[in-house]
């Protein structure tokens, strides 16, 4: 019994620092579930289906305490479409920073499969591009590439 309480507090201590993916719109933020909905051609209104796991990504990249939300628009699809946010530069990606005024769009970029990294603080984000992956981190009012 003693071990599974150990387990269940390290697990406690472990899941907290990740970034997680979320599943479902429900409890996003209007601005983002509006830019959800914009990526989801059999979702114009109503209840928005079922994400694929990593469409959205949630860290607290500025540091305030609040959720931020990275969406990757190659994974926001309706089942059996394709995403039109894709193309030759990859998928459309977005990240919206929460402020005093709510939740912003502070970039908006193409890349295949970002990452989220909240094993660093301020967490990362990595990007696949051509011809060099890039790292952005947050800096006071905005992302800058670090490596």
């Amino acid at each position: 019994m003693r071990r599974l309480a150990r387990l269940a507090f390290a697990a406690f201590l472990v899941l907290p620092a990740a970034a997680y993916a979320q599943s479902s719109a429900e409890g996003l933020p209007p601005v983002v579930t509006a830019a959800l909905r914009e990526g989801l051609t059999c979702a114009p209104r109503g209840p928005l289906p079922p994400l694929e796991p990593g469409a959205v990504q949630i860290a607290d990249f500025n540091g305030d305490g609040q959720p931020d939300y990275l969406l990757d628009y190659g994974k926001i699809v309706c089942k059996g479409e394709i995403s039109g946010f894709c193309g030759s530069a990859g998928c459309a990606m977005r990240v919206f920073v929460s402020g005093p005024k709510g939740h912003a769009l502070v970039l908006d970029d193409y890349t295949v499969d970002p990452v989220v990294d909240t094993n660093t603080k301020p967490p990362t984000i990595r990007l696949k591009h051509y011809p060099k992956d890039r790292v952005l981190r947050w800096s006071k009012t905005r992302f800058r590439v670090v490596r």
